[in-house]
């Protein structure tokens, strides 16, 4: 691995910074991605959504209704543990 300066902070993407590839090592790890690589992954979002096939955006909308279910299903479960998770990101996000 190259030196790298003082005080740079190194995430996850390391070469890979506002990449795809650098997005997805972020995310393998379960860390927040850095603003170069968000914007990648959006990119790359947007790409896909409006090159797919018709069949293939109706499946995505499907599987996106289907997080959501999920993410409401678990905040019903555990209140108290989602409005602490989510009041830390809210946080983060400002």
């Amino acid at each position: 691995m190259a030196h790298q300066p003082e005080g740079t902070i190194v995430t996850a993407c390391g070469e890979k910074v506002g990449t795809w590839a650098g997005y997805q090592r972020h995310w393998r790890r379960g860390e927040q991605a850095c603003p170069d690589c968000l914007e990648a992954h959006r990119i790359k979002n947007l790409e896909v959504s409006r090159s797919a096939d018709p069949q293939t955006r109706e499946r995505n909308l499907r599987m996106k209704a289907a997080y959501g279910r999920a993410l409401r299903r678990l905040a019903a479960e555990y209140p108290e543990r989602f409005s602490e998770l989510y009041a830390l990101e809210r946080r983060a996000a400002l």
